[in-house]
């Protein structure tokens, strides 16, 4: 569904108000818009069915309406922006922090999948060292939180042919689990295995054992040892 009606109500203006404004901006940009096919004054009966997708713009309209709200014409017609899709690895991601799943086991594992990506992604560019004491949840709750944080870091999402066809192409009519899945195509090729294999070792290294067996499943750096009630690294057990 295209985002007339939405960006409509975001500038407060009922039907009626937009389509005089908009034949007023046509007017005003008569010089830029003259002799382009299927530019002429909008009816409200025309601007209603385009809302409702019973009818659709020119492609010359479709300009002059994406022009009129600032937006770009892909938005217009219904495709993601860069920041809706920053804003499903952010939420996404959020609920990997808080472990607040759903019910729906598929949606749990999205939500898993978002984290451990991100987790990754993080550890190979460099933006969390290899050798943090956590396990999971690499990011703190301040850039969780954070958008600013998001759109700094993961800018290179946009150069990847799934998310570029969400940003293009509003025919796919994509889905927010579509979304979170070409994110995880996106993040997975930005992996560096060389610090992601350091970052192995180094959490291999602070398993508990005894005796060739796990103590301690977890990676829990401040936890204390539950046979001493201290905290060990592998290689001081025996």
């Amino acid at each position: 569904m295209n985002r007339i009606k939405q960006l409509r109500e975001q500038k407060g203006l009922s039907q009626r108000d937009f389509i005089k404004s908009f034949n007023l901006f046509l007017k005003e940009n008569a010089n830029k818009y003259d002799g382009k096919p299927g530019i002429k004054a909008v009816s409200f009966a025309t601007g209603s069915r385009w809302e409702n997708g019973l009818n659709k713009p020119t492609s010359s309209m479709w300009q002059a309406l994406a022009d009129f709200f600032g937006v770009y014409v892909p938005y217009l017609q219904g495709a993601y922006s860069k920041v809706e899709i920053l804003k499903v690895l952010q939420e996404y991601y959020l609920r990997y922090y808080i472990g607040d799943y759903s019910t729906d086991d598929i949606e749990d594992l999205i939500y898993t999948d978002i984290g451990d990506v991100v987790d990754d992604f993080v550890i190979s560019k460099k933006i969390k060292p290899w050798n943090i004491k956590k396990e999971n949840v690499l990011l703190s709750k301040e850039e969780v939180s954070s958008t600013k944080f998001w759109w700094e870091h993961f800018q290179v999402v946009f150069d990847h042919i799934a998310i570029i066809w969400l940003l293009t192409k509003p025919s796919l009519n994509a889905t927010k689990r579509d979304v979170a899945d070409a994110l995880i195509d996106a993040l997975s090729g930005e992996q560096n295995n060389m610090l992601l294999t350091r970052r192995m070792k180094f959490i291999d290294k602070y398993l508990y054992f005894m005796k060739g067996k796990t103590i301690k499943s977890i990676y829990d750096f401040e936890h204390p040892h539950s046979l001493d009630g201290k905290n060990h690294y592998i290689d001081e057990i025996h």
